[in-house]
């Protein structure tokens, strides 16, 4: 069994999470995904032609030291060796790198018997969880395909110094990538049920890695562009919804920009935001238990000195909390 330092398959699974390579059972293995090429999705390899390369090797993660990542193209086939009943793909990403000037995650389907969708909004990374998805049979072992719902384009690479004045049509990165993946696993219907939200992450950059946190469209130093999506939960009904951030200065002191929070599909605050620190007390009246929280910005501005990352805000604490505290 290929542990998790040599791919960002089966992460989910802790047992096998550090090492390379382990010994083990094939009982013991569980909701196992392995990558199996086809004709829409290679590993690299002798022959493997570069545009139809899917899934490439690990390398460092860069907005986590010590962590690895892989880049991905739109079409992945994986069998899974013991499927679970009512499983769930687990798909953590990343487009914060694609310096597209969108950055946009992609709109990403697992297919099995049927084809499910994950709530994959906004731009910059996410970690999300399928709906339930039962595996379909194909020569005997049981299979899911995982479609970015995107062709793969060249991530492009910032040029500095020299760069910048010879060779500038040549593609420095040739792949093709939707997204840098983090983890890509199958995980059972208890194994999401037991995933303990957070109720209020007080570092939003911090909180990012937090395993038991789903969201998306949140870029890894905790600007948001446009939209974004958090699970958190909710312990009593008395408690607020605290959401603290800044709307930076870039070209325009007088921006201004409404936001709309949504919770559980249903809109619970529209807010008109200008430029500097603002502090939302959102009251609920919310049941216990997990809820979706949802940010709708009305406008974007693009990050200065080269970045040109498209932001409307930068959220430093987001959650659920009494008003008093």
């Amino acid at each position: 069994h290929t542990g998790g330092a040599d791919t960002v398959l089966n992460r989910s699974n802790r047992q096998f999470n550090n090492g390379i390579v382990y010994l083990t059972k094939l009982s013991s293995l569980k909701n196992n995904l392995t990558f199996v090429q086809s004709s829409l999705g290679f590993a690299p390899g002798p022959g493997s032609p570069m545009s139809k390369i899917s899934l490439f090797q690990v390398e460092p993660d860069y907005f986590r030291s010590g962590k690895t990542m892989s880049g991905i193209s739109r079409y992945l086939l994986f069998s899974i060796l013991n499927p679970m009943k009512s499983a769930r793909m687990l798909l953590s990403i990343t487009d914060t790198l694609a310096a597209d000037g969108k950055n946009n995650l992609p709109p990403a389907s697992v297919i099995g018997r049927s084809r499910v969708f994950f709530p994959l909004v906004g731009s910059g990374s996410a970690r999300v969880v399928s709906p339930p998805i039962s595996p379909i049979k194909i020569g005997g072992y049981d299979m899911l395909g995982l479609d970015m719902g995107e062709p793969g384009r060249h991530f492009r690479v910032p040029r500095t110094w020299l760069m910048k004045l010879y060779g500038q049509n040549i593609q420095i990165d040739p792949r093709l990538l939707t997204a840098f993946a983090r983890n890509i696993s199958i995980i059972s219907d208890s194994q999401y049920r037991s995933m303990d939200a957070p109720e209020f992450i007080n570092n939003l950059v911090k909180g990012l890695t937090n395993h038991n946190l789903l969201y998306s469209g949140i870029y890894e130093d905790g600007w948001v562009s446009r939209s974004a999506l958090l699970r958190l939960s909710s312990n009593s009904r008395d408690e607020s919804l605290i959401i603290n951030g800044f709307v930076p200065l870039i070209n325009n002191p007088n921006f201004r920009e409404t936001l709309v929070c949504a919770i559980d599909g249903r809109v619970a605050k529209t807010v008109s935001l200008h430029v500097g620190y603002f502090h939302l007390n959102i009251s609920t009246n919310l049941r216990s238990g997990n809820h979706r929280v949802y940010l709708s910005f009305s406008r974007f501005e693009r990050l200065p000195g080269g970045d040109g990352r498209p932001i409307s805000a930068r959220v430093t604490s987001i959650g659920f909390r009494h008003a008093n505290r």
